[in-house]
């Protein structure tokens, strides 16, 4: 039998802070609709978000109303908690949305949030190990990671010939369709920078397998 701590616990995270989530979202969704005269600006950036925002709100509340969030809160519940704050004679409002969690993660506080300016400071690694992985180039690209790996391999010349192996059909035609997927010299970079010399190193299999092969 669960401990009272465990079983409060279990409830808080599968029933209690979902169900809040969902409410919280619908919530400011609601409001957003009934503030659709406000001006929305929102700020992204790799750096500079907080200052950029602070200094545009500065700049507005000298002939506008209007208000800015505070803090470098920008996460997406951040943004929500921004918009439910707004005011309905609010003539502007200056928001810091950050892509905190990798490729995707913009897509919710934007949805939300409808920017009519939108203002990036700059983009420079920083956000490097959400951004830079095979898995996040694979998502950008809209293909699988064997497929950008493949496509990569074919990229590096033409004394390159990559030969994948699989036994299953729908393997086959997943490694296929690296043909379809356009490299530029900067994604050949990324690419190699995801996985640099080296990190791949080791043997095949686990040493109690490698017994086993012949070699």
């Amino acid at each position: 039998m669960a401990s009272p701590v465990r079983l409060v616990k279990w409830v808080f995270w599968r029933i209690l802070r979902p169900a809040y989530e969902v409410g919280f979202w619908h919530y400011a969704r609601l409001h957003r609709s009934k503030v659709r005269d406000t001006v929305f600006i929102g700020v992204t950036g790799s750096a500079g978000k907080t200052t950029t925002k602070d200094l545009t709100a500065a700049v507005l509340a000298t002939r506008l109303r209007g208000h800015v969030g505070r803090g470098s809160g920008n996460y997406a519940h951040d943004v929500a908690a921004n918009v439910l704050s707004v005011r309905p004679d609010d003539q502007f409002r200056v928001v810091e949305v950050g892509a905190n969690d990798g490729p995707g993660s913009l897509d919710k506080p934007l949805a939300l949030l409808r920017p009519r300016i939108g203002v990036v400071i700059s983009v420079s690694t920083d956000h490097y190990t959400a951004f830079g992985s095979v898995e996040a180039i694979a998502a950008e690209k809209g293909c699988t990671p064997a497929q950008l790996v493949l496509a990569w391999l074919l990229a590096q010349g033409a004394d390159v010939l990559p030969i994948p192996g699989t036994k299953r059909q729908d393997r086959l035609e997943e490694n296929l369709g690296a043909l379809g997927v356009r490299l530029d010299a900067r994604d050949v970079e990324r690419i190699s920078a995801a996985v640099p010399t080296g990190a791949a190193a080791g043997t095949r299999y686990p040493a109690a397998q490698m017994k086993a092969v012949y070699i």
